[in-house]
């Protein structure tokens, strides 16, 4: 059973510096939140994380942190929780950004190993008059330097995708994280088109 990594209510966490603070109160259980995993997992089917691992069992992995957030919620409006220019990733026509989706579900999986971190995206959105989520999942590798997160994910659509993150601590993410989000090219370059802005830790 997953649990929040922080017991109070309120997560809150001190980074960088001693007047930046980053909370997050999802308000959602353990139990609820991997219900909601539960069912994009099923929606994917086998996605491979790291060396061969399905997203099904890193999620069932206690060594696994999953970072969650949706939206509209207790968390924020989309446009907060879910801050993303574009949504080509994501199949959509181009022009298409945060704007286009009425609900949001976002779930990072980190796990660390002895060589980095084998890391999952699953994200599900509602768009239009949709009722159902639609999912989409991105897997790959991560690792921690110089105080920073990295993560390269790809995409069975076809696209690739960089996560960074300066909520580490002691070469771990910490319980509340925020992560920015780049496109990368066939070439391996990125461009910037985003955040999560705030995703709570449970474990």
């Amino acid at each position: 059973m997953k649990r929040l990594v922080l017991l109070s209510s309120l997560l809150t966490l001190v980074v960088a510096c001693s007047t930046q603070y980053r909370t997050a109160d999802p308000q959602l259980s353990s139990s609820q939140m991997m219900g909601f995993l539960s069912d994009a997992v099923s929606s994917l089917g086998a996605t491979s994380v790291g060396s061969g691992t399905s997203v099904s069992a890193l999620s069932s992995d206690p060594s696994t942190t999953i970072f969650y957030a949706d939206a509209p919620s207790p968390m924020g409006p989309i446009a907060s929780v879910f801050a993303i220019s574009t949504l080509d990733f994501l199949g959509f026509n181009s022009g298409a950004n945060y704007t286009s989706l009425t609900q949001v579900r976002v779930f990072f999986l980190d796990r660390p190993t002895n060589s980095g971190h084998d890391s999952a995206l699953v994200i599900g959105e509602m768009s239009g008059s949709g009722t159902t989520f639609s999912y989409h999942g991105f897997s790959g590798s991560g690792q921690v330097s110089g105080g920073h997160y990295s993560a390269t994910l790809a995409g069975g659509n076809g696209h690739s995708l960089l996560v960074t993150s300066d909520d580490v601590e002691n070469d771990k993410l910490t319980a509340v994280i925020q992560l920015n989000v780049y496109s990368l090219d066939s070439g391996g370059n990125s461009t910037y088109i985003g955040k999560f802005s705030t995703l709570a830790g449970y474990q």
